[in-house]
């Protein structure tokens, strides 16, 4: 039998694997250069790999079959929808600072002036943006699907994977707007991540909810309409909160 020692977190005595009073295991010691590197650092890198890239596969893949089934519980393999969200946009912001691209002159030149305070708020307050968008989205998608029966709480999760590919989306745009120059083309890259980014939610969305709906055609059609609306809607939604924002 092991001689009992002290926890190092409560100062209780330990006789077995973990303290029985905090739970902490009992071959807690100081740091060593070894651990930080290869059990600690190492470890990170390649467990971030493991989940990161593998949930962007899936996202990009099958997107709505797999969170359907993340839901459902199958969340092992899965990279923490908050955790991916956190470095999609800071990986969108930080590039978008060399980018040098100014949204509202794309706007107005698309004829779209009136979305260019939304895209200013979120380049210049984007975890803001962040938290007020994704559940703007989670209403509209409860209260449009509402025959999947799923709660507001597994509506925000849906939902922040799908915002999570949006700004890879964006972040991929901004790069583009690193080496390309000319206003005109990058309006036309702008006008093709808006389209791509529509393409996605209705992927999304009829992948992620063909499971409670029978007739599938119509739920395409119901799909796409809803898409739209959500976008709309959505956008809508947010210029108001950002002049409510403004004004106060």
């Amino acid at each position: 039998m092991s001689e009992p020692i002290n926890c190092l977190q409560c100062n209780s005595e330990v006789a077995s694997a973990y303290c029985g009073l905090c739970g902490q295991k009992a071959s807690t010691h100081r740091f060593s250069l070894s651990e930080v590197v290869f059990s600690e650092f190492l470890h990170g890198i390649f467990h971030l790999e493991k989940g990161f890239f593998y949930t962007l596969k899936e996202l990009l893949t099958r997107p709505g079959h797999s969170i359907r089934e993340y839901i459902q519980g199958k969340r092992a393999k899965h990279f923490s929808y908050f955790t991916l969200l956190i470095i999609l946009v800071t990986l969108c912001f930080f590039v978008s600072r060399f980018a040098e691209v100014n949204i509202t002159q794309i706007y107005e030149k698309n004829g779209q002036g009136v979305f260019s305070e939304v895209q200013q708020f979120q380049s210049k307050y984007p975890k803001g943006y962040l938290l007020l968008s994704i559940p703007v989205y989670s209403i509209f998608s409860f209260l449009f699907f509402r025959k999947s029966k799923l709660n507001f709480a597994e509506n925000l999760v849906l939902n922040s994977y799908r915002t999570a590919i949006e700004y890879l989306f964006t972040f991929l745009f901004y790069l583009s707007c690193i080496l390309v120059k000319d206003i005109d083309l990058i309006s036309v890259l702008y006008v093709g991540l808006q389209l791509l980014i529509l393409l996605y939610i209705i992927v999304f969305y009829y992948q992620f909810f063909s499971f409670y709906y029978r007739y599938k055609s119509l739920l395409f059609v119901k799909t796409v309409i809803v898409s739209v609306l959500i976008s709309v809607l959505s956008t809508l939604v947010i210029i108001f909160a950002f002049g409510v924002y403004s004004s106060s």
